[in-house]
């Protein structure tokens, strides 16, 4: 698989991930009786910005760098 398609894929399956963990854990909210949110686009607006959030972290600490090229002991 070329290095490129495996990146994109990898920001792709964080991002599908990412948004649903956070519809599901407002729909736990919403089921058990806490205040939510009941706007789609509310909550896909929030779960975006939070999307941009981790994918920033995860891009500051490396996660999306190639590892083949490095060596093992740096």
């Amino acid at each position: 698989m070329p290095k490129s398609l495996e990146k994109f894929l990898l920001i792709i399956i964080d991002l599908v991930m990412i948004h649903l963990t956070f519809f599901i854990w407002c729909r736990l909210r919403l089921t058990m009786g806490f205040f939510s949110q009941t706007s789609f686009w509310e909550v896909a607006q929030t779960s975006f910005v939070l999307f941009i959030f981790w994918y920033l972290l995860f891009a500051l600490y490396g996660n999306y760098r190639i590892w083949y090229t490095r060596s093992r002991i740096d």
